[in-house]
């Protein structure tokens, strides 16, 4: 009770009059506006990614220079974790998937936040440390809280003679720039190319839109200032301190060992039973070839999600294990060890008969997203099982600060291949040799603009069959296939020439301006 006191107390007093802001903190409480205001503006980045992009390197390089202003010593992981953000900012841009753009958008924001409060010397435990996930959640739920209102003395300070007059002159220079920017805009709308660019960039320019993202704003940039200004005071160095994070983890490991061992051997015992019945129906997909009466649908599919599921189980009995068996010293028992190498290579078996099952699958019936993403996901967990082996072996690794690092590259590759460029060129490239008799036509147009050029190679394959032009939009196409893409690639180009005007430039993307410049080409837009 005394030290929420105190904590109250030195918090009251740093709030009042007695707190001085220096110059960097007005001014960068003044942005935090803006970066409220251009958070809401450009949420969500699946519909902006252009403008989730270019908001992300605003907020990195302003945040960058804040800091080195401020004279604080960056160290390497400072460095990494700024230039992850901007690294992952551009997937935005590289892809149309609405969802990895959205989890880019928030991995950016998270680093923000991460990068700020590191910058200032303030994570738990320094280095490549298993205690990131205190920060992680400091940064979150604590560290903005602890200076949310901070953000409107430090803007308003009157601290410095005339600061309110220097807002005041600023604020009449913009007043008084609107005329002539005005003025000067339509002077050069003569140029169709400029004029254009002016044009998308305010297409959906909508007032009550800007009314929201202001009013919106304001929270969102007292939540920014929090970070930066909690960090700057160092105000968690007293919370959730590492040697009490270890203390508390030490208290947490009480359940007897004997406990431990009769809630996990029947476990065991049931993964023992299930590879001996199942052995030569599962490792069918090894060998690549089907158990006798199955089809590859079914076999594929059955089991599949059960196999992936059971891997996630086994995944959390291993934490309670880790978070609650019993142990006299920092190391893991004899018993443990065994435990947890029993369980994570019974895992590593399930998840290599989950992802032979399904690249079967994907060799007979083609790639989706959900394919992908599934193979993807085992894959990360397959390391991440492999890291617990390792672990048992050599007590130096950290595992949980080494699977965040795996995370972050596993998604960085998923968020750069294209997916969907990658799912387009698979599926046609197999129709196209022979491969496979079916084409899911309308699963290609789903795919977006990544899928563009691979339609039109489909289209280009049947030209080169029949001796006909797709481009020729009154040609007769009788076969279903080719008169299905033509369609699909004529409503696109439709598409792009109706937005060509209206739709806004924060929207861009690298496949969007790729397959423009292909059907433009092609002479269909």
């Amino acid at each position: 009770m005394d030290n929420n006191v105190t904590w109250l107390e030195e918090n009251h007093q740093s709030l009042g009059a007695v707190r001085k802001f220096s110059k960097v903190e007005i001014a960068y409480a003044w942005l935090c506006f803006v970066i409220g205001y251009g958070f809401c503006k450009v949420f969500s980045a699946a519909e902006n990614p252009l403008g989730a992009f270019l908001f992300i390197v605003a907020l990195i390089i302003t945040s960058f220079v804040v800091v080195k202003v401020k004279k604080a010593t960056l160290g390497l992981n400072a460095y990494l974790v700024a230039g992850s953000a901007l690294l992952m900012s551009a997937s935005m841009v590289v892809t149309s998937n609405a969802t990895i753009q959205f989890f880019s958008y928030m991995y950016c924001l998270l680093a923000y936040g991460y990068f700020m409060y590191i910058a200032f010397g303030n994570q738990t435990e320094k280095g490549l440390s298993d205690l990131i996930l205190i920060d992680f959640f400091k940064i979150l739920f604590i560290v903005p809280f602890m200076s949310l209102g901070y953000i409107f003395p430090a803007a308003f300070s009157s601290s410095e003679k005339g600061r309110g007059k220097v807002v005041l002159k600023v604020l009449l220079g913009v007043a008084i720039a609107i005329i002539p920017t005005v003025v000067i805009v339509v002077l050069l709308s003569y140029d169709s190319n400029f004029s254009n660019i002016i044009d998308k960039i305010f297409a959906d320019w909508d007032v009550f839109s800007d009314i929201f993202c202001i009013t919106f704003g304001v929270p969102v940039g007292m939540y920014a200032y929090g970070i930066f200004f909690s960090s700057v005071e160092n105000k968690t160095k007293d919370i959730m301190v590492a040697e009490s994070c270890r203390n508390a983890s030490m208290k947490a490991k009480k359940a007897p060992v004997s406990t431990i061992i009769a809630a996990t051997l029947p476990v065991l015992i049931v993964y023992i039973i299930f590879f001996i019945s199942q052995w030569q129906y599962y490792v069918s997909g090894f060998k690549g070839i089907l158990p006798v009466d199955t089809i590859y649908a079914e076999y594929a599919r059955e089991g599949f999600f059960q196999l992936c599921t059971v891997s996630v189980i086994n995944f959390i009995i291993l934490i309670v294990i880790s978070m609650f068996m019993c142990r006299e010293t920092a190391k893991p028992s004899i018993i443990q060890k065994v435990l947890v190498t029993v369980f994570s290579v019974f895992t590593l078996i399930l998840i290599a008969t989950a992802i032979s099952k399904m690249v079967l699958y994907i060799d007979v019936y083609g790639l989706t997203q959900k394919r992908i993403y599934a193979t993807w996901f085992m894959l990360v967990l397959t390391l991440i099982f492999v890291l617990l082996v390792i672990k048992q072996f050599v007590n130096k690794v950290k595992v949980i600060a080494v699977s965040v690092l795996v995370l972050i590259v596993a998604f960085g590759g998923l968020a750069f291949s294209n997916v969907e460029n990658i799912i387009a060129n698979y599926n046609v490239e197999r129709y196209v040799s022979g491969k496979t008799d079916i084409i899911d036509v309308e699963s290609l147009y789903e795919l977006g603009d990544a899928a563009v050029p691979a339609m039109i190679k489909l289209a280009e394959y049947y030209d080169e069959k029949q001796g006909t032009d797709f481009t020729d939009k009154k040609a007769d196409k009788d076969d279903w296939v080719y008169n299905r893409v033509c369609n699909k690639l004529y409503l696109i180009a439709s598409t792009y020439k109706t937005e060509e005007t209206t739709e806004s430039i924060w929207k861009i993307t690298f496949p969007r301006m790729k397959a423009e410049s292909i059907l433009a080409d092609k002479g269909l837009t």
